[in-house]
C-alpha cells in the first residue's frame, strides 16, 4: 500500500514503481502485476526499459487475464516507445492478425519501421508489412511500393529482392520479374539459394519470355558446379527443344535416364524422352519410352495419356495393356483402376471381349475385393450374354 500511494501521489516515482512490481510478483496477482508494470513504464524515463515492460504487461494479460484488448494497447504503446522492439512487434502482429485488423497493422508497422533505429530493423519491419498488404490485403502494388523502398537504402536485400520477383510473377510482370532475380544473384546469395534462383530465372526466361538463350545460360552455370543436377538438365532438355536443337535435348533426356534414382524421377525422364522421340518422327522409340513409363506409374499418369494418343493399331493397343500389366500397384484402388484400364483397351481397342473378361475374373479371384471390378465384370458378362 506504501508503494502504491507513493506512486499515485509521484507517478515518476521510479522506486515505488519497482518495489509496486515486487509485491505484485510475490503476490502472483495478474491483475496487480498488469497495473504494476504500467506504473514502472510510465515511470521509467529509458524508452527501451518502459517497453520491455509494457510488453512483459501485454504478455500477462494475454496469457493470465485473458485481456486480448488490453493487451494490444500495451503492445501498441511498447512499440511507439521502441520501435526497434522485436518482442513488440511480434506481439501486436499476433494480436491484430487475430483481429484482422490488417490495415491497422499495417500502419502500426509502417510507424515504427519509419522511427526504426537501424537499418536491419527498419528492413525487417517494411518485409513484414510488405507481407500483409500482399499476402491478407491483396494489396500487391502497395507490397511492391514497400519493398521498392527497402531497396532503395540496401539495393542487395536477398529477402527483399526475392520477394518482389514473386510479386511481379503474381502480377505476371516477366520482364520486372526476372530484371529483379537477375539483381539477387548480382547480390550474390547464399550457395545453397543460388542454384534455386538460377534455375526459376532460367525458367522464367524460357516458358515466360521465350528467350531460351538466356537460360541456357544460367542452366550451364548450374550445371558448371554440379554436372549430374537433375533439374538443371531437365532443364537443359526443354531449352535444347525451344531452341529447335532436337538431338540435343534426346542426348540430355536420355543421360538423365541413366542418372535418375526412384521411380517417379525416371517416369518423368521416360514421358520426356517419348516426347522427344514423336517429335523426331520416332514414333515405335516413342512408344517403348511411354511402356516403360505406364509400367512405373500406371493407368492414372501423364505417360498413359501420351501413349493412348499414340496408339494407332490394335496391336499397339495390346501392348498398351500388356505395359499395364507389368505395372506393380501402390495400393488397393491403384490395382482396381489397373484392372479396369486393361479390361477396357482389351475390349474396346482390341476386341477382345474374352480377354476382357478373363482380367477381371482374375483379379476377382486373386482376392482383389472391388465393387467396380464385380460390376465391371457382371456387364460384360451380360453383354456376351
Amino acid at each position: 500500500e506504501q508503494f502504491s500511494a507513493a506512486t499515485t501521489a509521484d507517478p515518476h516515482h521510479i522506486g515505488a514503481a519497482r518495489g509496486l512490481t515486487r509485491v505484485a510478483q510475490e503476490t502472483d496477482d495478474p491483475n496487480a502485476l498488469v497495473d504494476a508494470l504500467r506504473r514502472e513504464a510510465a515511470s521509467e524515463r529509458d524508452a527501451k526499459a518502459a517497453s520491455g515492460l509494457y510488453v512483459q504487461s501485454a504478455f500477462v494479460r494475454l496469457e493470465r487475464t485473458g485481456d486480448h484488448d488490453g493487451a494490444r494497447d500495451d503492445f501498441e504503446r511498447a512499440l511507439e516507445l521502441c520501435p526497434d522492439s522485436e518482442r513488440a512487434a511480434e506481439g501486436l502482429i499476433d494480436v491484430l492478425s487475430v483481429d484482422g485488423n490488417w490495415s491497422a497493422l499495417v500502419d502500426r508497422l509502417s510507424q515504427a519501421a519509419s522511427g526504426a533505429g537501424s537499418v536491419d530493423r527498419a528492413s525487417a519491419l517494411w518485409l513484414e508489412v510488405s507481407q500483409i498488404q500482399s499476402r491478407d490485403l491483396g494489396e500487391i502494388g502497395s507490397a511492391v511500393r514497400t519493398l521498392q523502398r527497402v531497396l532503395k537504402v540496401e539495393p542487395r536485400h536477398p529477402e527483399a529482392l526475392e520477394r518482389l520477383s514473386v510479386l511481379f510473377q503474381s502480377n505476371e510482370s516477366w520482364h520486372e520479374a526476372t530484371a529483379t532475380m537477375e539483381q539477387l544473384l548480382a547480390a550474390a546469395p547464399e550457395s545453397s539459394q543460388l542454384q534455386r534462383v538460377q534455375l526459376e530465372l532460367a525458367g522464367l526466361y524460357r516458358e515466360r519470355l521465350e528467350m531460351p538463350e538466356k537460360a541456357l545460360r544460367h542452366v550451364e552455370s548450374v550445371l558448371a558446379s554440379d554436372p549430374s543436377h537433375t533439374l538443371a538438365l531437365r532443364e537443359l532438355s526443354l531449352v535444347h527443344e525451344q531452341l529447335g536443337q532436337i538431338p540435343e535435348a534426346l542426348q540430355v533426356a536420355r543421360h538423365l535416364l541413366e542418372i535418375s534414382e526412384g521411380h517417379a524421377g525416371q517416369a518423368e525422364t521416360l514421358v520426356r524422352l517419348g516426347q522427344l522421340e514423336n517429335a523426331t518422327g520416332n514414333t515405335s522409340e516413342a512408344r517403348d519410352a511411354l511402356q516403360r513409363a505406364i509400367v512405373l506409374d500406371g493407368p492414372r499418369s501423364e505417360a498413359a495419356l501420351q501413349l493412348g494418343q499414340l496408339c494407332a493399331t490394335a496391336d499397339d493397343w495390346r501392348s498398351y495393356a500388356e505395359a499395364l500389366g507389368r505395372h506393380h500397384a501402390s495400393d488397393e484402388p491403384d490395382r482396381v483402376a489397373t484392372v479396369l484400364e486393361i479390361a477396357r483397351v482389351l475390349s474396346d481397342h482390341c476386341g477382345d471381349e474374352a480377354a476382357a473378361i478373363g482380367v477381371l475374373s482374375s483379379a476377382l479371384e486373386d482376392g482383389v475385393s472391388s465393387t467396380d471390378l464385380r460390376r465391371e465384370l457382371a456387364i460384360r458378362l451380360r453383354k456376351r450374354g
